[in-house]
């Protein structure tokens, strides 16, 4: 699933992103490679969507995983939800 562009900061995300989801290791699998060598020259955060409430500053930091130049996330906004 690919959402919709965010031409603005976004939660934590203090820059424009957009966000796909994957839902099975075979897209995994598939995706991550193929965004390795295709990214060009964006930032990207691989991060998990848990669905346990208090998780998501968790998601965001400690499970998550970039590639390219890591961009400072705004962890404030994730910490008022825990």
């Amino acid at each position: 699933r690919i959402y919709r562009f965010f031409d603005r900061p976004v939660g934590p995300h203090p820059v424009a992103m957009f966000e796909v989801n994957l839902f099975t290791p075979a897209q995994f699998g598939a995706f991550i490679p193929w965004l390795a060598i295709n990214r060009g020259p964006l930032s990207v955060l691989i991060h998990p969507n848990t669905t346990n409430p208090g998780e998501e500053l968790r998601n965001h930091s400690q499970r998550a995983i970039w590639m390219g130049e890591r961009i400072p996330l705004d962890y404030s906004v994730l910490k008022n939800l825990e």
